[in-house]
């Protein structure tokens, strides 16, 4: 019997399984699941699924009900049914069954009671299987080798039989003893005690070192260069290079350990799987024989080699790289301490240097080179960039040596120790290099941090400090606008984050140029993305019940939230928010980091009855003013810079240094990374802006423009009066504001125009509102106008980004305070903004992508329409505005908008446009579940309708009537309205009302099982909606096929049609449609038994329809969710979504989801044998089932026959 012949495609733990004594008994059993122990938790896995689930947390405490129907549980008794196919291999099952047997591989070493643990001994001692072959009872250790044995139970199909599996592990290879004779088997581990060979990886242990603050006092770290972040995004580089390569190589797993201190580091190479990394690779600093960690809170910690050394001892790491400055001094005490090999540096490496040297490292070693033949490539490697000039030197060589540099900076580069060893060989693998990435780092949803981020060391530590302490709930930090309180914040988190098992982030700032309120909601919706928890927050009945649920899950575990800009809050939310924050508990570690702008703290903490820390943020450290300005005008050294920054940086002088300061300097010089005569320069300049981040930022902004030196800016910045903060920026501004004024009127006009505008303008739309009106580009107006914005930006006062402009929060509230324009300019900017607006509209009110940055633009736009009385102009925003805010999901938003615009289209007597606004309005109403709201719109519109006679518009009515019966299950009601359009039709054609109608009918005829003449209706709709290329209904239709299709069990034409629909949603970015195409793609994924990917589209389908406040979609992703669940055996959580489904379906009255979700709970009481409540759950879904006429009817019945 070969190995390539047996696979397993059924197993399960049989209680009472047949001992069968001849070959020809046959046993009376079907396997067809296994439930088993494994690290302390009862796990489930049966045929088609990628990996098994969690049941309880031992066989002790397992019980009947948690399995699924027909499992039941047994200790260590297994069946493997032989099969010819690829679905599984015996070695799984062997590792599986054991339950712990697949730790004991994972373990390097001899395998010997000592190297389990009291419980895994215990474990391996209750197990009905495991029994010892020899006196040794995890094997022996004799001079052929180290071996394991066990006896297990093996079934063909036809006679049970007993077999003893045999590892050696000098000889690569199972061989399995029976009766039947030998098998040989790949082996679990091969030749080497490595990890590497048992997991299929070669662990790569990645330690960054980036102290933030010197080991005492407020003093600095030794050296500025070593940003955690960066450091990390370079090492996380190597994976691009990976997909480029072909076949070959080792796979590598590359493990960040957090935090990177001294103790962690020996914990984590002494934590009882010795030699569990093959490799350590080190990022930071070193000088002086002393390399720079950290300590927990962020402090330098100044390693000795020895030191380091003793860490390793025992450790059997094979290679260690220090990516460091001056790490000669390490490489022999780590030889001495048992590292095969070391590679570090003589002398200084510049970060593009360290960044080229681990990239061509990991890709040499991946390809099993030996450490010497690794270092030799990447010392060419380095040659070879320096020569094309792809590394910019540390110090410019004279012309024609760069290749003779490169050959100098590569003799930096230093191996000691084996050469000729290489890292350990996993079992062979088909295919390219694998690269895993492992950040060490827990659930979170934190954006990336600014990379531009110097200093604050300080503060980073006060609040590491703070986080160990855990004395108070919030930690509140304050300070005005740019001073870089958010940036802090999420560095801070960044960086702590090994302290939390989960961190979630929120602002109140706009997003994507819209502020939405940040009320609980969010919050909560927040927790159950981060955590997938489907929901189990919001569907609490009451807001306590939510906020008491909320706090349980943080308080669970140690949770951290992020809060940005509270301030913007309105009073309501709040104090929602305190209320809230009063339920965390920082005995456990559950905190909150919240920021705002104002001076004293607000209200909202005012009401944590003084249970907080403050941290309040104003100017840098000497030093990290220095470094800041530094970062800003230096030029890149990741690339060759450019001529500008070139330029830019010339303009710092290098001064002359007096005798007295020359040491320090040299010394400051020497952390920051810049010639000692231009750190001079560079002090001066952060002592003239007092420290103050906004004011450095100015200052470096006024360097890089045209025409200003060294010089002038600090003239600029000295003159300033040394007071507050909020002064002292407010001074500069100020002044700059008064110097454009007198060197072009015009500009500073410019900056006063953006003051009408929201979240910015375009080009187009500033020079429209500047000039009053449309211009020609080659007219006068137009050449005015560019000189004007080219004067202001080079002030630095006007920003520019994304092909945008706007104004810093700061220029905007001085501009407001104290240079606001005139009424009458005022008015005139706010016409011509409305004017142009609206012309946008006009000519664009379908393209989606140019509107999304303009919202709030538009928004205002009609808002002063209204203000100024002009309806007309109102009414037409509104109607303009509704595609928009419909495919857009901006639906409470588009409610209020057509009905402000229905009582201004009212008001002068247009009841054509009254009728339309009032009925996009009862869309709305209808999407977002509030159906009685919805026919109270529609039959208004009737009403009007009958005056202005469109039968186009009594079409319509007719028809979301008849969606309205077909919610209320009211399907003759609804087919009448639907003929009654489809008569109207005639007398008037209206190809895409008649497409409409027939979409309609197509999901009324399926939802009754008539589905031949579902499909007729649908691929009619299908074929005019093609004609007349409307995609947006032609993606409705398709979705409706597909459920079709789905309905009768045809998943692989659903599937088809399903793609086809969403490929179209996501062509037209229609929120209300892709929500669709999730859910059903996702439930679709489930039937084929993909159920990670299943899961990842039903989440993508209930968060989209959470946001648009969907609830009837909301009810339907609950079912698709809770059958998931099912399928997973979750059945606790198969129940909890069922519930929430069938509240949903209660509330909107809706019989067919009502009907679905309650066939669910059926389910979930038939897996648990509660037959009572399952039958009870069955009658009544199947009498609204057969009421119906809902295929699910056939279902229901099954079930019930099964429970009998």
């Amino acid at each position: 019997m070969s190995t390539s012949a047996i696979k397993v495609t059924r197993y399960r733990i049989l209680e009472g399984a047949p001992e069968a004594d001849s070959a020809s008994a046959q046993p009376d059993w079907e396997p067809r699941g296994l439930a088993y122990e494994r690290d302390g938790v009862v796990l489930f896995w049966q045929p088609g699924w990628r990996s098994p689930l969690s049941l309880a947390a031992s066989l002790e405490t397992l019980e009947e009900h948690h399995l699924p129907a027909g499992i039941q549980a047994h200790r260590w008794r297994g069946v493997i049914e032989e099969h010819q196919g690829d679905d599984f291999h015996p070695q799984h099952v062997l590792a599986a069954a054991l339950g712990i047997t697949q730790r004991l591989f994972e373990r390097p070493g001899p395998l010997s009671s000592s190297a389990l643990s009291a419980k895994e001994r215990s474990v391996a001692r209750r197990s009905s299987v495991w029994k010892p072959s020899s006196s040794a009872w995890l094997g022996s250790e004799s001079g052929s080798g180290k071996s394991l044995r066990f006896p297990f139970s093996f079934s063909t199909g036809v006679a049970r039989r007993s077999f003893e599996v045999l590892e050696d592990r000098q000889n690569p290879g199972v061989v399995v003893t029976s009766d039947a004779g030998q098998l040989a088997l790949p082996s679990f581990a091969p030749t080497s005690t490595s990890l590497a060979e048992s997991t299929g990886h070669v662990r790569v242990l990645v330690v960054i070192c980036a102290p933030v603050l010197g080991e005492l006092g407020d003093d600095p770290p030794s050296h500025f260069h070593v940003d955690g972040l960066r450091e990390w995004r370079r090492i996380r580089e190597v994976a691009d290079r990976f997909g480029e390569l072909e076949t070959g190589g080792l796979p590598l797993k590359i493990i960040r350990m957090r935090p990177p201190t001294l103790v962690q580091l020996r914990e984590t190479l002494h934590s009882g799987r010795a030699s569990d990394y093959a490799m350590v690779h080190l990022v930071g600093h070193a000088a002086s024989g002393y390399l720079a960690m950290e300590h927990a809170n962020g402090r330098e910690n100044l390693i000795e080699p020895e030191r380091l050394a003793s860490v390793f001892r025992g450790a059997q790491v094979r290679l260690v790289v220090l990516n460091v400055c001056y790490g000669e001094p390490f490489a022999e005490a780590l030889l001495d301490a048992g590292v095969q090999a070391v590679i570090t540096t003589r002398d200084e490496i510049s970060d593009p240097e360290a960044t080229l040297l681990a990239r061509e490292l990991f890709l040499r070693l991946a390809f099993g080179d030996s450490f010497r033949d690794a270092h030799a490539w990447a010392c060419k490697s380095i040659v070879e960039a320096y020569r094309r000039r792809d590394l910019p030197p540390l110090v410019e060589p004279t012309e024609g040596d760069l290749e003779l540099y490169g050959e100098k900076r590569a003799e930096n580069i230093i191996l000691r120790g084996e050469g000729s060893a290489r890292l350990p060989s996993p079992l062979p693998r088909e295919g390219r290099p694998r690269l895993e990435i492992d950040a060490n780092e827990p659930p979170n949803n934190l954006p990336i941090p600014d990379e531009r981020f110097v200093g604050r060391g300080r503060e980073l530590v006060r609040i590491s400090d703070w986080m160990e302490e855990r004395k108070h709930r919030v930690i509140a930090i304050t300070g005005i606008s740019g001073i870089g309180k958010s940036t802090l914040a999420l560095r801070a988190a960044q960086r702590n984050r090994w302290r939390y098992h989960r961190i979630f982030h929120y602002t109140a700032q706009a997003v994507d140029g819209c502020r939405k309120p940040l009320t609980l909601d969010d919050v909560y919706f927040g927790i159950e993305a981060v955590l997938g928890l489907n929901g189990s927050i919001s569907c609490r009945p009451t807001p306590i019940a939510k906020r008491q649920h909320a706090a349980q899950i943080l308080n669970a575990h140690a949770s951290l939230l992020v809060i940005e800009s509270i301030d913007l809050l309105n009073s309501r939310e709040r104090d929602d928010l305190a209320e809230f924050l009063q339920y965390l508990d920082p005995a456990v570690g559950t905190m909150a980091i919240l920021t705002c702008c104002d001076e004293h703290l607000p209200p909202l903490l005012d009401r944590s009855r003084g249970d907080h820390y403050h941290l309040a943020l104003d100017s840098f450290e000497p030093a990290d003013s220095i470094a800041f300005l530094a970062e800003m005008l230096k030029p890149r050294n990741d690339r060759q810079p450019t001529r500008e920054e070139l330029e830019n940086w010339d303009k710092i002088p290098n001064l002359s240094i007096p005798a007295g300061s020359r040491q320090r300097l040299s010394e400051l010089a020497t952390q920051v990374g810049v010639p000692d005569g231009k750190v001079l320069a560079l002090e001066k300049l952060a002592a003239a802006a007092h420290h103050h981040p906004v004011l450095l930022d100015i200052a470096a902004a006024e360097l890089k423009g045209v025409g200003n030196d060294w010089d002038s800016v600090l003239l600029g910045l000295k003159s300033l009066k040394h007071s507050g903060a909020h002064e002292l920026v407010e001074n500069k501004i100020g002044a700059m504001c008064q110097q454009l004024g007198q060197r072009s009127p015009a500009a500073l006009e410019l900056l006063q125009t953006l003051l009408v505008f929201s979240q910015g303008a375009t080009r187009a739309a500033l020079r429209y509102v500047w000039c009053g009106h449309a211009v020609d580009d080659d007219s006068s107006e137009a050449q005015n106008f560019d000189d004007a914005r080219r004067t202001a930006r080079r002030s630095t006062l006007l920003a520019f980004k994304a092909d945008r402009y706007d104004l810093h929060g700061l220029v905007h509230k001085y501009l407001t305070l104290h240079l606001k324009p005139s009424r009458e300019v005022q008015q005139r900017h706010a016409q011509a903004h409305a004017a142009f607006y609206l012309d946008l509209l006009r000519r664009s009110h379908k393209r989606y992508e140019l509107l999304d940055p303009e919202r709030r633009n538009l928004l205002r736009g009609m808002d002063w329409a209204r203000e100024t009385g002009d309806h007309r102009m109102v009414s037409e925003y509104a109607r303009l505005l509704f595609d928009f805010l419909w495919v857009r999901g901006y639906w409470d938003e588009g409610r209020e908008r057509m009905l402000l615009g229905a009582v201004s289209a009212s008001l002068v007597g247009d009841l054509r446009s009254e009728a339309y606004l009032r009925f996009h309005a009862g869309q709305l109403h209808r999407y977002q579940g509030s159906y009685g709201e919805a026919q109270e719109l529609f039959e208004t519109c009737l009403k009007l309708e009958s005056r202005i006679a469109d039968i186009g518009l009594r079409g319509r009515l007719l028809t979301e009537l008849g969606i309205l019966c077909r919610y209320r299950c009211d399907y003759n009601q609804a087919m009448d309205y639907y003929r009654q359009c489809l008569e109207l039709e005639r007398q008037a054609p209206d190809l895409l009302l008649r497409a409409t109608v027939l979409h309609e009918i197509g999901v009324l005829l399926s939802l009754q099982g008539r589905f031949a003449e579902a499909k007729q209706h649908s691929e009619q709709a299908l074929a005019l909606e093609q004609q007349i290329n409307d995609r947006t209904m032609m993606a409705s239709t398709l979705h409706q096929l597909s459920l079709q299709y789905w309905l009768r069990g045809d998943n692989q034409l659903a599937q088809e049609y399903c793609k086809r629909a969403l490929d179209l949603a996501m062509e037209l970015d229609n929120q209300i449609l892709k929500a669709r195409m999730f859910s059903e793609y996702g439930m679709l994924k489930c039937r084929q038994g993909d159920l990670p990917e299943a899961r990842e589209f039903l989440t993508l389908g209930k968060e989209l329809r959470e946001q648009l406040g969907d609830r009837a979609g909301q009810a339907v992703t609950h079912y698709f969710l809770g059958e998931l669940a099912l399928v997973e055996g979750r059945c606790d959580a198969a129940e909890d979504l069922f519930r929430r489904g069938l509240e949903i379906a209660d509330r909107l009255h809706n019989p067919y989801w009502r009907a679905s979700n309650l066939y669910g709970l059926g389910l979930c009481g038939q897996m648990r044998e509660y037959r009572d409540q399952a039958r009870r759950h069955f009658d009544e879904a199947l009498a609204l089932a057969e009421q119906l006429h809902m295929p699910l009817a056939d279902k229901i019945r099954r079930s019930l026959e099964e429970l009998a």
